[in-house]
């Protein structure tokens, strides 16, 4: 399967602005999608993984980081937004994200 599709983000702080285009690049449901999405003039890849055993899931997040970005900087969001997925779906009170800031201020001592 393979289309174009539309992201919001809708948690951050400055969230509403204009959708990124989002190209799926292989989806095999349930158990792996890859898309792009077309931020500006950059392109992430993001990799989903579904693994399930013993009745437990897993999910593996792969991304393509490009060289002039940050890992640590990339990664604090992403975990973020991960944590949000598991207390969704978990019925958890949201991660705050001044809760992240010091992780991302250590990254750069």
């Amino acid at each position: 399967v393979r289309g174009t599709v539309y992201l919001t983000m809708t948690a951050e702080e400055d969230a509403g602005g204009e959708p990124a285009t989002v190209h799926i690049v292989e989806c095999e449901p349930p158990h792996r999608l890859t898309v792009d999405i077309v931020e500006n003039e950059r392109t992430w890849r993001i990799g989903l993984t579904l693994l399930e055993d013993s009745g437990t899931t897993s999910l593996i997040f792969e991304q393509s980081i490009p060289p002039e970005m940050e890992t640590s900087d990339v990664g604090t969001g992403w975990h973020w937004y991960l944590d949000r997925l598991t207390a969704a779906v978990s019925g958890n009170p949201m991660p705050k994200w001044d809760d992240y800031h010091p992780f991302l201020a250590s990254a750069y001592q």
